[in-house]
């Protein structure tokens, strides 16, 4: 752990913040008259130059370059960029899953399901993924540390196809894809949590564990909703969190009352309650969900009170990747004339 050694990044970020939009910036794109006046209201902010080389009807590649330009400025500025390159990942891991579901479902590959947004190239098979395919980490990461992400990578893949190929004929189509994204998820948070402890910053240790309680928690409620058995739902908790799996395993054979009570005591207590009363009422899981994800955003702005450290910068790029995807929901919405309080109330808390 050395803190002071970010104190350049960290100012830089300072600068940066500046340029992330508001509620109030977001809810004057909402209240935009269509697509095109949305896109003018982006003009002189950060996304300007992105959406102007662009036609309105693409709106989602400006956003990939602008969210992938931001990354690439994290990385520079980055003493210990492997920080950034474990955050970073967790797009290399969904890579493996679009992967997975052509082993699963001998079907060609759907190009657009990858993300550009990881460390590695998209097309490259993950057999292809190693050493020396890493060469856009630069020189100041270690070696063994890259091998370490892309022994994580092989061996998840390897993993999730052995799963596939040995319960194809067994398991349902459905339950199957479940399972093997489940084993994905579970090698990523395996790994991701084992490079933040190792860096030692006590910041982006809360972070990454209440990530994992939120995620368990979701897919506790999810779980019970889709009545899935306790053996399945096992496979699917994360390795990483404050709350133990196993407890979590506990409770969800008690049901909702037992997920609740799980969680009774922690931050998420009053989430856990209010999700357990909407699942109980039949009610959709939606906008508990996105209740979830600001719970999480109101982790995150901690970042911004840190005045050394990776935490503003990885806060910084949370709110980057929040801020991309409201504003495809502000667009996607202008493009198929959504009325503005259905767009409003679709959005993720904001990092300022």
């Amino acid at each position: 752990m050395n803190e002071f050694a970010w104190a350049s990044a960290v100012g830089h970020i300072r600068v940066r913040e500046r340029e992330i939009l508001s509620r109030s910036d977001l809810m004057r794109l909402v209240e935009a008259g269509d697509l095109e006046r949305a896109l003018l209201g982006l003009r002189d902010t950060y996304y300007g130059p992105f959406v102007a080389s662009t036609g309105p009807s693409d709106h989602g590649s400006a956003l990939v370059a602008a969210l992938s330009e931001a990354y690439k400025y994290a990385l520079q500025i980055s003493p210990e960029p492997m920080i950034i390159v474990a955050y970073r990942a967790r797009n290399d891991f969904h890579n493996l899953k679009v992967r997975a579901k052509l082993v699963q479902l001998g079907v060609p590959l759907d190009k657009e399901a990858l993300s550009s947004m990881g460390n590695f190239d998209p097309s490259l098979d993950p057999g292809e993924v190693s050493l020396e395919a890493a060469k856009i980490f630069g020189l100041s990461i270690n070696k063994k540390e890259v091998a370490f992400f892309c022994g994580a990578l092989g061996q998840t893949y390897a993993q999730a196809v052995k799963l596939i190929e040995e319960n194809r004929a067994s398991t349902q189509e459905g339950l199957l894809s479940l399972r093997v994204d489940s084993l994905i998820d579970r090698g990523y948070y395996a790994w991701f949590s084992k490079v933040f402890k190792r860096y030692g910053y006590p910041g982006l240790r809360g972070f990454q564990r209440a990530e994992v309680d939120l995620l368990n928690l979701r897919m506790s409620l999810r779980g019970l909703r889709m009545g899935l058995d306790p053996a399945v739902f096992q496979e699917a908790l994360l390795p990483g969190g404050d709350i133990p799996p196993e407890k979590i395993l506990g409770a969800y054979r008690g049901g909702l009352a037992g997920i609740h009570s799980a969680f009774r005591g922690t931050p998420w207590s009053d989430l856990a309650a209010t999700g357990a009363q909407t699942a109980e009422k039949g009610e959709s899981l939606t906008k508990w969900e996105r209740a979830c994800d600001n719970t999480l955003m109101g982790v995150i702005k901690s970042a911004r009170y840190y005045s050394i450290g990776p935490e503003p910068v990885f806060g910084y790029l949370f709110a980057k990747e929040t801020e991309v995807k409201n504003l495809r929901v502000i667009l996607s919405g202008k493009q198929s004339d959504l009325p503005g309080q259905e767009i409003a109330e679709r959005l993720r808390e904001p990092y300022v």
